[in-house]
């Protein structure tokens, strides 16, 4: 009884409702205008709240690639160019490193191999469902071919092994260098600055 008396006292619950009933509308008129951070707002794939398309004021408080239009788009957190789309075949790590060399994309030539680390930046499991599907943001970039769902990063392991990145499991991998997978090129990019600034 003494519990019932203390929290529905008429006298005390008014002022405890009144207080209550104060940040409730503070909390609330913060989040309306923004101030609050939102859940993945600095790490979009921390965003479960499904296709960002579906919401315009999520997209564009987690938007973080600047597709460029000429097959390459910018990573607005790291600043790095990649490939949007990858080649439907596959190679060895020594080959991947030539065909990053070679590439020609956006008007830039100096395409290279991305890094393990570089490469998990890349793992977005927002809209992943398993059974086939790619952990990789389809707003930014296109969906890869088959060979292109495991691709090689310039990152060894020993002398004659490398990691590569399976888009499908969302994970890290060790694989020998002989053997073939699928490249995303990528290069340190020109500063972009978002449309929010």
């Amino acid at each position: 009884m003494r519990f019932f008396r203390l929290y529905f006292n008429p006298i005390m619950g008014t002022k405890r409702n009144i207080v209550c009933l104060g940040v409730g509308l503070l909390l609330f008129l913060l989040c309306s205008t923004g101030d609050l951070p939102v859940l993945g707002q600095d790490n979009p794939r921390l965003d479960t709240s499904g296709s960002t398309a579906q919401n315009p004021r999520i997209r564009t408080r987690i938007q973080y690639c600047v597709d460029h239009q000429d097959g390459t788009v910018t990573d607005m957190r790291t600043q790095l160019m990649w490939a949007q789309e990858v080649p439907d075949m596959t190679f060895t790590q020594a080959e991947a490193r030539e065909y990053c060399r070679n590439l020609t994309l956006g008007g830039h030539h100096d395409w290279r191999l991305p890094s393990r680390e570089e490469l998990e930046g890349l793992v977005d499991t927002r809209k992943w469902l398993g059974d086939g599907a790619v952990a990789l943001d389809k707003d930014c970039f296109k969906l890869p071919p088959q060979p292109g769902r495991q691709c090689w990063s310039a990152t060894l392991s020993g002398e004659d092994q490398a990691y590569f990145l399976d888009f499908v499991l969302a994970e890290v991998r060790k694989s020998d260098i002989s053997e073939k997978h699928g490249v995303r090129a990528v290069r340190t990019g020109d500063p972009v600055k978002s449309n929010e600034e």
